[in-house]
């Protein structure tokens, strides 16, 4: 029985953080008919990028963000809220759960190093991180999620 109530325990925590992907990836896009970046996120973003990028220790990340993200930041703003979109739907619905939770692992990485510098995010991308970790190991859309039928019916993939 504990393994059950601990399989339901993830399963809980996937839906919450899918839940809390997909809203953020639905504040950043506009579906004008297809989604991409909002006019609000395109103006933000930017600005968000530079105050991290100024501030940034890591050398290589602080020159990514000003050579690479700044200069193309509406395809990046397009892009990461689409990626969050798609690791949101997917754990939210456990549907292909170990490719959300590898695209979560990306992001939260990804957004962890941009803020490496603010005391107030470490704690939050850190723990994001071990939740991808633990969802990569544990695939827990096979709780409450669509990869219980897809695994049933085809058992050799394995991104559920």
């Amino acid at each position: 029985m504990g393994n059950q109530h601990a399989a339901r325990g993830i399963a809980l925590l996937r839906i919450v953080i899918g839940f809390w992907f997909l809203k953020s990836g639905l504040s950043h896009l506009a579906f004008t008919p297809l989604p991409w970046v909002s006019d609000r996120w395109s103006i933000i973003m930017p600005k968000i990028v530079t105050r991290n990028a100024e501030g940034n220790p890591i050398g290589f990340v602080k020159k990514f963000l000003e050579e690479v993200v700044l200069p193309n930041s509406d395809l990046f703003a397009g892009m990461s809220g689409l990626a969050e979109l798609g690791v949101g739907l997917s754990l939210l619905f456990g549907l292909a759960s170990v490719l959300g939770a590898a695209g979560g692992l990306f992001l939260s990485i990804t957004y962890g190093l941009m803020t490496i510098h603010l005391q107030s995010s470490q704690g939050f991308h850190l723990v994001l991180v071990t939740a991808m970790i633990v969802f990569l190991v544990t695939r827990p859309g096979r709780v409450w999620g669509v990869d219980s039928i897809l695994f049933r019916l085809k058992p050799s993939v394995p991104i559920w």
